[in-house]
């Protein structure tokens, strides 16, 4: 048995407990003429239908609601799994990101120290042509300058 059902069986236990509880409330007492049972019967029997009719509305509307939750939840789990590929992807990038600084920061520091080897170098050249140049003014001064 489904809560469809169960909902659909209280209901017309509820319209049927309705119209037994108005049906000898308007058909007992002193009535004046015998229609008066009848419109109070057949008032019932519309109050009946109209509440059935609500029901079957609301059962409609629910089933309208199960539907949409179900697309929402549908919904929910693609957009889920696109979540979950995107992380990945942005985890593998940044894993790609974290080794290239690494290997920047490492060439970095190659360059750092190729370019003081080079410095020193130029410095020590320098020194020499400083030296070679001294030696030249003197040499110069000394023989043949005068």
């Amino acid at each position: 048995m489904t809560i469809r059902s169960m909902r659909r069986a209280a209901a017309t236990l509820l319209i049927m407990g309705t119209l037994v509880v108005l049906t000898p409330a308007a058909c007992g007492g002193s009535s004046v003429s015998d229609e008066a049972p009848v419109a109070a019967d057949d008032e019932a029997r519309g109050m009946a239908a109209d509440a059935l009719e609500r029901v079957e509305l609301l059962e409609d509307q629910g089933d309208e609601l199960e539907a949409e939750i179900a697309r929402l939840e549908r919904r929910r789990e693609r957009a889920a799994a696109r979540l979950d590929r995107v992380t990945g992807k942005l985890w593998k990038s940044l894993d790609g990101l974290r080794d290239a600084v690494a290997e920047a920061k490492g060439a970095g520091d190659s360059s750092a120290s190729q370019a003081a080897a080079a410095l020193a170098d130029a410095a020590s050249a320098a020194r020499a042509l400083a030296v070679l140049e001294n030696r030249f003014d003197y040499h110069l001064r000394q023989h043949g300058g005068s």
